[in-house]
């Protein structure tokens, strides 16, 4: 037992409807309580002259319990009713979940516990309580920057009986060694609640959250690095989609032979496919020539067969259709007397 007149006595609960300050004033009356051996049937009548009047004072005349009732089972969970907001537990839940490292691991840790035992505070029984301790466990490992965290992960594969106040101890001896710093990714946010609690000053909106430090040049160039990095990767799979999807425009060469059997069967001239022309080749795209080709290859196949049909002359005498031009000599003449040869006779 503590002597009363060494300890100090809990501090005057102002009527805030804050869960963070009723809760640390619970603390400090169940502390006071415990230490100097208070009973408990005094401790309810202790208990209200602590609450400031007008106020709290007034509340506790209202709320209907008697000035003799029980401590823990009557005034603890009508005065948690009446200064904790409904959704401060699920409040304090999320910002564990989503706690972040932004400057420092102390002040992360500190922030961290500051969280645990609001929870912890407003749990109904020990068995709330192991619940509470096993989620911010993992929510503790999980939030810690990545080195911090494969650490804290191999003293838990090493020590089976480590809990989440040993693993508090090492995170600190840890940081300690290797000064570690907040990841710099998607992964980093800003407590959106009020950690730190000023009656004071409670009445004031809370902060706004603080800025990112500034990243140090070394910082600066590792990320331009990987910046660059990224570029070049996505330009080659770029150039690689763009090679899969659009092949080469123009196609390869095509030869008489290859031409004559693509005319026999109906094929196209760019990609050597049937089922369509060159002016609809879903490959290579529309062609203008194919049809010029296709049409040159006849004429000039008509050409053959004509030349064929009408060999030509030999002679200064033109044979081409249309034009029959005969050169006469004073010889060759009528008047001459001279006998046409077989091959003259044959031609008249």
């Amino acid at each position: 037992m503590v002597a009363a007149a060494r300890l100090n006595p809990p501090p005057t609960f102002n009527g805030k409807r804050d869960g963070f300050t009723a809760l640390s004033w619970l603390v400090a009356v169940n502390r006071y309580f415990r230490l100097a051996n208070i009973e408990d049937d005094d401790r309810t009548p202790l208990a209200i002259t602590y609450l400031a009047n007008p106020g709290p004072a007034q509340w506790f005349d209202g709320c209907g319990l008697a000035d003799d009732c029980d401590f823990d089972d009557s005034f603890t969970p009508t005065f948690k009713e009446e200064f904790i907001p409904h959704d401060f537990a699920s409040s304090c839940r999320r910002q564990l979940t989503t706690l972040r490292m932004t400057t420092d691991f102390t002040s992360y840790l500190v922030a961290f516990k500051e969280l645990l035992n609001a929870l912890l505070g407003n749990s109904a029984d020990e068995s709330a309580k192991d619940t509470i301790r096993d989620f911010a466990q993992d929510a503790y490992i999980d939030n810690c920057p990545i080195a911090l965290r494969q650490l804290l992960q191999a003293h838990l594969v090493q020590d089976v009986n480590a809990n989440l106040y040993t693993l508090f101890q090492f995170g600190e001896k840890m940081d300690r060694i290797y000064h570690f710093k907040p990841d710099t990714g998607s992964k980093s946010h800003h407590p959106t609640y009020l950690l730190t609690h000023n009656p004071s000053s409670s009445s004031s909106p809370p902060p706004s959250n603080p800025p990112l430090p500034p990243g140090t040049p070394m910082d600066l160039d590792h990320l331009q690095v990987q910046f660059n990095n990224m570029n070049k990767l996505l330009l080659n799979m770029n150039r690689q989609m763009n090679h899969n999807n659009n092949p080469p425009r123009h196609p390869p060469t095509i030869t008489n032979e290859e031409k004559a059997h693509l005319d026999s069967i109906g094929g196209c001239y760019r990609c050597r496919q049937v089922g369509h022309m060159g002016r609809n080749c879903p490959i290579y795209g529309n062609s203008s020539r194919q049809n010029n080709n296709r049409n040159n290859t006849n004429n000039n196949s008509n050409s053959r067969n004509n030349n064929n049909r009408n060999p030509p002359n030999n002679g200064s005498n033109d044979n081409r259709p249309g034009r029959w031009i005969f050169q006469l000599t004073a010889d060759d003449s009528p008047e001459s007397g001279k006998v046409p040869d077989a091959q003259d006779q044959s031609r008249t």
